[in-house]
């Protein structure tokens, strides 16, 4: 499939980045007594919390999950989008643009290092005011823009710590040229 407006691996790259800069980046963990998990890392849950299935639902674990919808192939399983998700999280790493394991700052406290400016094309348009849709919530949503040859990706991440809906929209815009 070649269609312009898919997902790639660089949108995951930064979805997942994004993610885990705003769930554990920056947080002293004391990893003698948690494992981080991707869902503590993706901000499912709380750091020290087990996920369960149902916390998974309505995430980017689900192959039903508008990031994969518009994904450049099918994913149709679980599996395949936390394989997707491994990958991108490995390749961050390998690009020290995520630093795992985590900066030491004692023998028992660790500061995971995220910098996803690092990551090529995407820029911050800022905060968006808004509220949930599902709880109405009032939330600020994180939005970026990308350009790509002749389109323009516009992404809004919403995430509602008051009613765990996490959703992301995306908007491709085509340059008109006179």
């Amino acid at each position: 499939m070649s269609d312009t407006s898919a997902n790639t691996l660089e949108d995951l790259r930064y979805l997942v980045g994004t993610k885990i800069q705003q769930s554990i980046g920056g947080k002293e963990i004391d990893v003698h007594e948690t494992e981080v998990t991707l869902e503590e890392m993706l901000g499912i849950v709380e750091v020290g919390e087990t996920a369960n299935f149902k916390d998974r639902q309505d995430t980017i674990f689900q192959p039903t999950h508008p990031f994969w919808e518009q994904w450049h192939s099918d994913i149709e399983s679980t599996f395949e989008a936390q394989a997707k998700i491994e990958a991108a999280i490995a390749s961050l790493k390998d690009d020290d643009i995520l630093e795992l394991p985590f900066i030491y700052e004692n023998d028992d406290i660790v500061v995971p290092d995220v910098d996803v400016s690092q990551l090529n094309g995407y820029a911050e348009i800022g905060d968006v005011h808004t509220e949930c849709t599902g709880c109405g919530e009032p939330i600020v949503a994180v939005s970026q823009f990308k350009p790509h040859g002749k389109t323009y990706k516009m992404v809004l991440e919403i995430d509602c710590h008051n009613c765990e809906k996490d959703e992301t929209f995306v908007q491709q815009m085509t340059r008109w040229e006179k």
